[in-house]
């Protein structure tokens, strides 16, 4: 009996958790589509410092710097036209060539 209880909670909590990300997802979505508030800058453009991971045949891998490379970037906390979120934008650094 009490396992059903367990099972129950656990079916709950788990709704709860999808309805507030569906929720957060959609007033990010009504936020950058209708610019709320209109003061707000939708878009843009950050400096990103680049690193380039290069597998060698000995298991090694090689790090390299590259230049630094801009990218437009939505503040959102979604992604959103195709613009990835400004926070995580900032921290995307690695181009991984394996």
């Amino acid at each position: 009996m009490a396992s059903g209880h367990i099972w129950e909670w656990i079916k709950r909590a788990a709704i709860l958790v999808l309805g507030i990300v569906v929720a957060a997802y959609a007033a990010d979505y009504l936020s950058f589509y209708y610019q709320l508030p209109a003061s707000r800058t939708l878009l843009s453009t950050i400096e990103v410092d680049v690193f380039i991971l290069v597998p060698h045949k000995d298991g090694r891998v090689e790090v390299i710097e590259s230049a630094p490379e801009s990218r437009v970037c939505a503040h959102t906390l979604f992604s959103h036209a195709g613009y990835p979120p400004c926070w995580r934008t900032k921290h995307e650094k690695w181009i991984d060539l394996r």
